[in-house]
């Protein structure tokens, strides 16, 4: 039994030696770590760095003795750089500095980045305690999607505290035109109100440039689109043609905030399509609850009053030209609970077909001002 518990013992021993070894080892590694073969990913052309392509784990293991104090700090000036106004012909150059505020060598072992952007050359890759070095990105104009754009770039490195630093990297390219104003902005527009806004696109640049169209990115219900040159009298200058670009609203179905974007197609290689913004704010004298009426329940072919929705206004309404689309459903018209109000009644037909039946009720709201046309849409399902 003594001579079995010595040998645990001894085990247990070599271990601890073996454990204590291995941390003088990677302190010593780490105090003379030197840049190696790692500068041959920064060369110019050398677009993105992966986490690992190094082999191994990126993140080193400094701090073993537990005093943070020790440990190497990755710093910068600031970790949202500007740019500034850069060439739209090349990419250009912007020299970060990245200090080591701790003790311990700080090791740079891999730097990601977004399209658009690379790092060009960087001073050190292993900066010693209190020391610094300087990396170069370049930007590409050739990757912006409008005249402001915005670049990230991570470095990882071996500070326990902080293994990945995200820099932001904010640029504005020297425009070929320019848009006034930037963008549609309807302000508050009533329903069935019809509101126009016009843009005015002017070259700045000796780059000639023409708009080629204008469309919607998605669905923009309400919207329609109209470009054309402007007069030659209307040119600020009388060598650089000027475009209007005309978008007229008008809104239906719910209030509330509206924003669609448009595409603004011109002919230049450099920026073939512009995202234009739109927004609103659509209001209006009245409100219907629901605005949509769905039942899943199975109801019956004949069954009266399965669901009703509520028109109520700040103003005295009638409610006209009512009607629904299609032969599964009637509606009926009653007034509501409160003044200013309106009830629509749904009923099944007698002779609705089964299953999931869709349709719309159809209206107007008729104030003394106004009259609006609205509907309603319906999803029932109607039992065999």
């Amino acid at each position: 039994m003594r001579t079995k518990a010595n040998r645990v013992a001894g085990g247990i021993i070599a271990s601890l030696t073996l454990l204590v070894l291995l941390i003088l080892w990677v302190d010593a590694r780490q105090d003379g770590a030197e840049e190696g073969d790692w500068l041959d990913a920064v060369r110019p052309g050398a677009a993105h760095r992966i986490p690992g392509e190094q082999g191994g784990s990126p993140h080193m293991l400094p701090g073993l003795d537990g005093d943070p104090a020790t440990a190497p700090v990755i710093a910068v000036r600031e970790t949202e750089v500007d740019a500034g106004v850069i060439s739209r012909e090349a990419p250009s150059d912007v020299e970060i500095t990245i200090f080591n505020e701790g003790r311990r060598t700080l090791v740079i072992s891999d730097v990601i980045t977004d399209d658009g952007s690379t790092v060009r050359a960087i001073g050190e890759t292993a900066i010693p305690g209190g020391g610094e070095t300087v990396m170069t990105v370049s930007v590409n104009p050739a990757f912006m999607q409008g005249f402001e754009t915005e670049y990230e770039v991570t470095l990882v490195s071996n500070d326990p505290r902080r293994s990945r630093l995200p820099l932001r990297i904010r640029a504005e390219v020297e425009p070929e035109f320019a848009i006034e104003p930037p963008y549609f902005d309807f302000g508050e527009v009533a329903l069935g109100e019809t509101v126009e806004r016009t843009l005015r696109v002017r070259q700045v640049s000796e780059v000639p440039v023409s708009v080629t169209g204008v469309e919607p990115l998605a669905p923009a219900p309400g919207l329609s689109l109209h470009h054309e040159q402007a007069p030659e009298s209307e040119w600020e200058d009388p060598d650089r043609p000027e475009y209007l670009i005309t978008a007229v609203y008008s809104p239906s179905g719910e209030v509330g905030s509206r924003q669609t974007v448009l595409s603004l197609n011109t002919s230049l290689e450099r920026l073939p399509r512009l995202g234009l913004a739109v927004t609103a704010e659509v209001v209006s004298f009245y409100e219907i609850e629901p605005r949509r009426i769905r039942i899943t329940e199975p109801v019956q072919p004949g069954q009266e009053a399965i669901a009703a929705a509520t028109v109520s206004a700040d103003r005295p309404i009638a409610i006209e030209d009512l009607v629904v689309t299609g032969e599964d459903f009637t509606v009926d018209l009653r007034p509501g609970d409160d003044p200013n109000t309106s009830r629509i009644v749904l009923n099944v037909s007698p002779e609705a077909a089964t299953g999931r039946r869709t349709a719309q009720i159809e209206f107007s709201v008729v104030s003394e001002q106004e009259a609006v046309a609205d509907s309603i849409q319906l999803i029932v399902q109607v039992a065999e």
